[in-house]
C-alpha cells in the first residue's frame, strides 16, 4: 500500500508559498469566469441575437404569480412595493434581465424589464414590450421619451434613458389621443 504524504509547509517561507499558490489561482479562476461570460455575452449579443426582450417570454397584466413562476422559475425576491402599497413585488432573474411583477389582489398589475447597461438594447427592448402589452391596440406617447399609454386607457409603459420599462394596469379611460384620431402621430406599435 502506498503513503499518504501531505506536505505541511513547517517554515514562514514555505506558508508563504502556499498562500500566494491559492491568491493566484483564485485570480485566475476569477479571471477564467470573466472571461467565459464575456464569450458567452458576445455570442448571445452579436451571434446569436437573444439578449434583448424580443427574444423573452412576457407575462401578462392580470396573470396570477403561479403563472409568473411557471414562466421565469422561482422568484428571487419578494417584498412590499415601494410604489403601491399593498401590493408585493417578486423578482425573476432572467439570462440578461430581470423581471420585477407587482402583485395586488392575487393578480399581476404591473411588470418592469430591467436590463443590465451592457445588454441593454433600448429600441428593440421598448418595441418588444409594447408590442406584447399593445393587444391589437395603439400606443400614445403620454410624457414624450418617457410615458406611452394604450388607447383604450388600460395600460401605461414607462421607459426612458434608465434600463428599465415598465407596464402596469392604469385607468385612463377618459384619455383621448386627438393627434391619432385625426390621423396625426403615428404610435409606437406600428
Amino acid at each position: 500500500m502506498g503513503k499518504l504524504i501531505l506536505f505541511v509547509p513547517e517554515k514562514a517561507a514555505d506558508r508563504e508559498c502556499v498562500e500566494n499558490f491559492r491568491k493566484m489561482k483564485d485570480k485566475v479562476f476569477t479571471l477564467w469566469v470573466r472571461l467565459l461570460h464575456f464569450v458567452y455575452s458576445f455570442i448571445c449579443r452579436y451571434i446569436l441575437r437573444n439578449s434583448s426582450l424580443s427574444k423573452q417570454k412576457m407575462i401578462p397584466i392580470g396573470a396570477t404569480l403561479e403563472d409568473a413562476i411557471a414562466l421565469y422559475g422561482n422568484p428571487i425576491e419578494e417584498e412590499p412595493s415601494e410604489e403601491a402599497p399593498g401590493e408585493i413585488s417578486y423578482a425573476f432573474d432572467l439570462i440578461f434581465h430581470e423581471v420585477v411583477v407587482g402583485i395586488s389582489e392575487d393578480r399581476i398589475t404591473s411588470v418592469t424589464y430591467w436590463t443590465g447597461p451592457e445588454d441593454a438594447d433600448p429600441d428593440n427592448d421598448l418595441r418588444a414590450v409594447l408590442d406584447a402589452y399593445a393587444e391589437g391596440m395603439k400606443w400614445s406617447e403620454l410624457t414624450p421619451g418617457y410615458s406611452a399609454v394604450r388607447s383604450d386607457g388600460r395600460r401605461r409603459v414607462n421607459f426612458s434613458a434608465v434600463p428599465a420599462i415598465g407596464v402596469m394596469e392604469v385607468d385612463y379611460s377618459g384619455f383621448r389621443d386627438e393627434d391619432s384620431e385625426a390621423g396625426g402621430e403615428e404610435s409606437k406599435s406600428d
